[in-house]
C-alpha cells in the first residue's frame, strides 16, 4: 500500500476476468459435452456448471441486505461482459479457440458449437428473476445503482436491440 495506491482495484479485476475467461471458455464447455457422452448417468451439465459459477459471481444477491463491494461490483460486471460478448457477438461465429486433442490432432471449439449459449441464456434468465427482489432489499445506494445497471444488462443481453 505505501507503494502503489492507484490501479489495486483494476489488478485484481484483470485476475477475475482472466479466471472468468478460463471458466467459462468453449473447451469448458466442450469438455462437459463430452463427459455427458462419457458417462451419461453422472454427469454435471453445463447447465449446472454455469449456475453454480453464476450463484458464486452473485452470491451478494441472496443477503438479507445485499451490498457489493467494489471488487464484487467488478466481477458481476466483468461476468456480464463476457456473456455480453459470447451470446451477441460482432462476428457471428463468435470467437474460435482450438486446442490439443489426444491422437496429436485439434479440436476446435466455439461457443456456438457448445451447450454454452443455451446454458447462459437460462442463466440470465434465472438472474434476471433475482435481481428485483435483492434490489427491493437493497439499502446501500451504491450497491442499489450497481443491482439496476446489472438488470438493465441483463435484459439487453437477452433481447439486444438491432
Amino acid at each position: 500500500n505505501r507503494i502503489k495506491y492507484i490501479g489495486v482495484a483494476d489488478d485484481i479485476t484483470s485476475h477475475q476476468k482472466a479466471l472468468l475467461e478460463g471458466l467459462l471458455s468453449p473447451r469448458r464447455f466442450k469438455l462437459l459435452m463430452d463427459q455427458e457422452v462419457l458417462n451419461p448417468d453422472d454427469v454435471y451439465s453445463p447447465l449446472e456448471f454455469l449456475t453454480d459459477v453464476q450463484s458464486g459471481v452473485f452470491a451478494e444477491i441472496k443477503g438479507k441486505e445485499p451490498k457489493v463491494d467494489v471488487l464484487r461490483r467488478q466481477l458481476q460486471r466483468a461476468y456480464l461482459d463476457h456473456l455480453k460478448n459470447e451470446l451477441n457477438p460482432k462476428d457471428s461465429a463468435g470467437p474460435k479457440i482450438t486446442f490439443p486433442f489426444g491422437d496429436g490432432g485439434t479440436v476446435s471449439a466455439t461457443s456456438r458449437n457448445t451447450d454454452f449459449v443455451a446454458a447462459a441464456r437460462a442463466g440470465l434468465a434465472k438472474l434476471g428473476e433475482e435481481l428485483p427482489a435483492a434490489i427491493a432489499r437493497s439499502r446501500d445506494p451504491l450497491t442499489l445503482a450497481h443491482l439496476r445497471e446489472c438488470q438493465r444488462d441483463v435484459e439487453e443481453i437477452l433481447n439486444p436491440r438491432k
